[in-house]
C-alpha cells in the first residue's frame, strides 16, 4: 500500500489531481488493474501446492483469470455509469431558452443568496 501511494499516487496521479473529470475516470479505470491482481494469485498458489500440474497451463489460466476479472470490473463500471447517467435527467440544469440566467436571476426571483443560506455565516 505504501509503494502504491508513494509512487503511483504521488508521481502519476498526484500532480494532476483536480485537473478534470477525465483524470478521475482514468484513475478509476487504472485501479481495475490493481483490483484484478489478487485472483490470478489464487491460481499461482494452486499451481504451487500441486493442484495444477503443468506450468504452462497455470500461466495461461492466470492470464485468463486476470483478463476476465478486469473485464468484469470494466463492465461493472460501464453498467454503473449507465444506471447513473440514465437517472441524471432530473431537470435541474434545463433552462427554458437553453441559457443559464445566472446567479443574479436566482437572487432576484427567490430573494436568497449564498450568504443568507450558508449555515457557516
Amino acid at each position: 500500500f505504501y509503494l502504491w501511494q508513494r509512487y503511483i499516487m504521488m508521481w502519476l496521479y498526484g500532480k494532476s489531481t483536480f485537473d478534470s473529470s477525465a483524470n478521475y475516470e482514468a484513475f478509476i479505470h487504472f485501479w481495475g488493474l490493481v483490483v484484478s491482481l489478487p485472483l490470478p494469485t489464487t491460481v499461482w498458489w494452486a499451481y504451487r501446492r500441486g493442484a495444477i500440474q503443468e506450468q504452462s497451463l497455470a500461466f495461461l489460466t492466470m492470464a485468463l483469470v486476470f483478463v476476465l476479472s478486469l473485464l468484469i470490473y470494466e463492465i461493472g463500471l460501464y453498467l454503473t455509469e449507465a444506471m447513473i447517467s440514465s437517472s441524471d435527467e432530473d431537470g435541474i440544469d434545463s433552462f427554458a431558452d437553453g441559457v443559464d440566467p445566472g446567479y443574479e436571476h436566482v437572487m432576484d426571483t427567490t430573494r436568497a443568496s449564498w450568504w443568507n443560506r450558508n449555515p457557516v455565516y
